[in-house]
């Protein structure tokens, strides 16, 4: 009779039978989750960038840049976008515009990182209040904003930023401590555009990125002004959107704000704890006492046989019944729980004590409490029971 070769595809049966579906349920529940996870930030990020009234490049908001963004595009001019401030680039202009909030605001050294830059021979456009404050120290001297009503204004000297500027729109805001070391480019009364050189580079701020944005890039001579301001120095032009929080490159906790950075401190400290407290054990593992296996019938017949002969048969039972009590505190902790749990050693023991309590104890009866008593300890071992 020739032996069945099992088939690949039961082969295949019994693999897929000893996956643990628990297992397999984890997975497919992580994979969905992942799913779902890509799609709301994916979602999120859309309408993020098309409504926070920020000024990005990403933003379709009327306080955004992304006109004048792909405007310079199609002008051929090599703008980029700036999502990571360390290291900044070898050269070039950087663009900070905005007029309500930055999402990372910059900390000292990127202000001493940037201050570096514009010495080594950099060029810095900022524009409005928030990113003036932002930046505020040597990079600026005592340059400031105050709120005004929006205003038009023409260019005050004919430099190069004026070039075929007749008038600008600007937002509510005013340049003050513009001091003889700025060169006022709009403003005839009150400074809207002021440029000056520090080191070997250049800063320019504006009172308000209203001209380069996307509400007031069609006003007047926005468009000609922002492009001059923007990319009439040095190239490539970076638009700064790693403080407007579109940050590439560094690790989580690089861009984690400090409560952030906290937060994940107390979140990995409850985890620590929490799987401390499930543990069942925090030290080696307790060796497994030796057991000793119960007696077979075999040998209970020529136990019996011996005590019978050296007429102690109640000594043999209590020796039996001394195996079955430490058994039964070995797996339950207590005899009382143990005999609770297990009817049948109760009444072993309790037959095994009647007999052994009378004057002469008979061979039939010590052979049939014996035997009770061992099967009462087997099945208290049984580790399955």
């Amino acid at each position: 009779m020739s032996k069945r070769v099992p088939s690949a595809r039961a082969g295949q049966r019994r693999g897929l039978r000893r996956l643990d579906t628990r297992l397999v349920v984890t997975v497919l529940i992580l994979g969905v989750l992942a799913g779902l996870y890509s799609l709301v930030v994916g979602l999120a990020q859309r309408q993020y960038s098309q409504e926070l009234p920020i000024s990005s490049i990403y933003s379709a908001a009327p306080e955004g840049t992304q006109s004048l963004y792909r405007y310079l595009g199609e002008l051929g001019m090599d703008a980029q976008p700036l999502e990571q401030f360390d290291p900044l680039p070898a050269e070039g202009t950087i663009v900070v515009a905005s007029d309500t909030f930055l999402v990372k605001w910059p900390s000292a050294a990127d202000v001493d990182r940037l201050t570096e830059w514009v010495e080594d021979g950099g060029r810095v456009v900022l524009a409005g209040p928030v990113a003036i404050d932002a930046f505020a120290g040597p990079l600026l001297g005592d340059v400031w904003t105050t709120v005004a009503e929006p205003m038009e204004d023409s260019p005050a000297i004919p430099t190069r930023y004026a070039s075929g500027v007749t008038t600008a729109s600007f937002g509510s805001a005013r340049l003050t401590g513009v001091t003889a070391e700025w060169v006022t480019v709009v403003g005839e009364d009150e400074s809207l555009v002021a440029t000056r050189r520090l080191g070997a580079g250049e800063v320019v701020v504006l009172s308000s990125p209203y001209p380069m944005t996307n509400d007031g890039l069609g006003q007047e001579d926005n468009a000609r002004l922002a492009t001059l301001l923007v990319a009439g120095g040095a190239r490539p032009v970076y638009f700064d959107e790693y403080h407007q929080g579109y940050a590439r490159g560094g690790s989580i906790w690089d861009r984690l704000s400090p409560g952030g950075r906290i937060g994940l401190l107390f979140a990995l400290a409850a985890l620590v704890v929490a799987l401390g407290a499930r543990s069942r054990r925090l030290g080696p593992a307790i060796p497994q006492p030796q057991t000793v296996m119960a007696r077979t019938g075999a040998y209970i017949a020529q136990l019996a046989e011996v005590y019978r002969s050296a007429g102690a048969r109640a000594h043999a039972l209590g020796v039996l019944e001394d195996a079955l009590a430490r058994s039964l505190r070995r797996r339950h902790g207590m005899l009382t729980v143990g005999l609770a749990r297990h009817p049948g050693a109760a009444e072993a023991l309790e037959r095994s004590e009647r007999i052994r309590s009378a004057d002469k104890v008979k061979v039939e009866e010590f052979v049939a409490a014996a035997r009770a008593l061992v099967r009462a300890r087997r099945e208290v071992e049984d580790r399955n029971g």
